[in-house]
């Protein structure tokens, strides 16, 4: 249901994951999804050139694997002018967690992209911060973990024109128990071409042997002697064409990251302690 009285748009929405079995190929047996989501979602446009939003999502998994957690946030972005866009996120999450403990995490993220348009290959600059909460007490009654709602996708754009995971292509974390720095260049080397090139630090909150939803699945901290939050750093390639050949609507996109593995992936092989390996990933998509 959506609603927009003056300069307000809000959304109620109640959805139940994977009702339907829409891989018509598949011969494995289908499992129904067990988790509602009941959302409301508020915008206010009033401010030009700004936009400012409000949301609370009910997760209820009649499963119990991700418990009745409930997330409530508010968002501040908008683009002021041609050279300058900026993100501002404060999210909450209550509720209870699988293990029937009490939830109360959050989180928070800001940032901003400046272009030069003025210059040759019009370079932008990307700086940004976000932060999850941990859990320090994982044995009391309350897990302070910030966790995400299960219905993001963690992809935007900054300086070109194609979508990637802005927390990281190859590491792809969950906002949850984590710090993530970020600074990105986009150039435009072409009409119709675009480049950027991300760096990623991250950090544990606090020490933990694995990372909520991330794409490596490697586990943390597993020498007791040498415990670390440093998690690594990543560098991510994103290039996106459109237009490609002088053809209308044909574009060419490729994403490709490293992921360098922090102190916090050392592990012990017969009592000599080694370095994690690199990580790497890479994907290519031609659309028209």
């Amino acid at each position: 249901v959506t609603l927009k009285p003056g300069d307000f748009k809000i959304e109620a929405s109640l959805s139940r994951e994977d009702l339907l079995d829409l891989d018509l190929l598949s011969t494995e047996k289908f499992i129904k999804g067990q988790i509602d989501n009941y959302a409301i979602i508020a915008e206010y446009r009033g401010i030009e050139d700004h936009k400012l939003a409000g949301y609370w999502i009910l997760r209820d998994d009649k499963s119990d694997e991700e418990g009745q957690p409930q997330f409530m946030g508010v968002r501040a972005y908008g683009r002021p002018a041609d050279e300058f866009r900026y993100w501002t996120d404060l999210g909450f999450v209550r509720g209870e967690d699988e293990f029937s403990q009490d939830l109360s995490g959050y989180a928070f993220e800001a940032g901003g992209t400046y272009w030069f348009l003025d210059l040759p290959l019009q370079p932008s600059i990307t700086l940004g911060y976000a932060y999850g909460s941990g859990d320090s007490n994982p044995d009391d009654n309350k897990n302070h973990e910030y966790r995400q709602t299960g219905l993001q996708s963690n992809e935007d754009r900054f300086g070109g024109v194609t979508q990637f995971l802005v927390y990281g292509e190859t590491l792809d974390p969950e906002l949850s128990n984590i710090n993530i720095y970020t600074a990105g260049l986009g150039l435009r080397p072409a009409a119709g071409a675009f480049l950027d090139i991300v760096y990623h630090h991250y950090r544990l909150n606090e020490i933990a042997t694995e990372l909520r939803g991330s794409a490596i699945t490697a586990q943390m901290n597993q020498i007791g002697s040498q415990l670390s939050k440093d998690v690594g750093d990543a560098l991510d390639i994103v290039l996106g064409f459109r237009n490609l050949f002088g053809v209308r609507g044909l574009g060419f996109e490729v994403r490709g990251g490293l992921f360098f593995p922090g102190d916090a992936f050392r592990r012990d092989e017969g009592g000599v302690v080694k370095d994690a390996d690199m990580g790497i990933t890479g994907l290519a998509v031609i659309f028209y």
